[in-house]
């Protein structure tokens, strides 16, 4: 392997689950769901600059626009400096600060930084009226003139590996990764394909999928209630479950509402890491 290439290989390296944050991009007030897209901080940024190229090895600039800040980002590659450039518009909130943090990741992601992230599929999220007392991970608060409430982030980032996972335990990860990165048609032939579902069940399944009609929400649905599924077979493959906990758990998946599936997401967890 060439020297590039293996530099280019550790710019596009995943993130530890650490690094990555999440923000509500779109929400919707009846359902209470929201989507939330994940994205890394400028620190990780800099870090993983640090990493590959070491802390002479790289440089930024910005220019300050009457809309955002621009910037330019620059690494040494052969004794070169090779420079990639990109913009962000003012944030909302500290807009200055946000816009400089903004346009180092936009302009990082052309270095290959990052980037994957733009290609994992959508994650929502219920917005919970009440605080999760039990929650294992990180619970966050959303406000609007609209909505308020908790949501959780979700625990297993497809593509992110944990710093202090084993190696079995990130393969078990891995599949789950490339699962998720599924469409929903795709999802639902691999289903059918490890016997997971009967094929009278996949078949309904088909004929909603391919329903213009079908409303966005029953899609996400489907969405998460594969997920669960294929999730529960990785439990049963490894000897997490017993034949009689996994029966009771698909019956759950198989009837529950979007809302109760958090609690059913969490009871695997439990299974998994037992």
């Amino acid at each position: 392997m060439t020297e590039i290439k293996q530099i280019e290989e550790k710019l596009k390296a995943p993130f530890p689950a650490e690094d990555i944050e999440y923000r509500v991009v779109r929400m919707n007030k009846e359902s209470r769901q929201a989507l939330v897209l994940p994205y890394i901080t400028s620190r990780a940024v800099m870090d993983r600059l640090d990493e590959v190229f070491g802390c002479d090895g790289w440089q930024d600039e910005y220019e300050v626009l009457p809309s955002g800040v621009a910037c330019r980002l620059s690494a040494k590659l052969n004794g070169d400096f090779i420079t990639k450039q990109d913009a962000a518009p003012y944030t909302h909130i500290e807009a200055l600060k946000g816009a400089f943090s903004d346009a180092l990741k936009r302009a990082a992601v052309k270095f290959g930084i990052g980037r994957y992230l733009y290609k994992l599929p959508e994650n929502y999220v219920n917005i919970l009226p009440q605080r999760p007392t039990k929650a294992k991970g990180k619970v966050r608060y959303y406000h609007s003139q609209e909505l308020c409430g908790w949501w959780l982030e979700p625990s297993v980032l497809p593509a992110t590996q944990n710093k202090r996972e084993t190696p079995s335990r990130q393969l078990e990860h891995a599949d789950t990764a490339e699962f998720k990165a599924l469409s929903l048609t795709q999802k639902l032939k691999r289903l059918g394909e490890l016997g997971i579902i009967t094929d009278k069940k996949r078949a309904n399944y088909e004929a909603k999928l391919q329903d213009r009609r079908t409303a966005p929400g029953l899609l996400s649905y489907f969405n998460k209630q594969f997920e669960l599924l294929y999730s529960l077979y990785c439990l049963a493959k490894n000897n997490k479950v017993s034949a009689a906990t996994k029966a009771s758990i698909y019956k759950r998946i198989m009837s529950s509402r979007l809302q109760e599936f958090i609690a059913i997401e969490n009871k695997m967890k439990e299974l998994e890491a037992a």
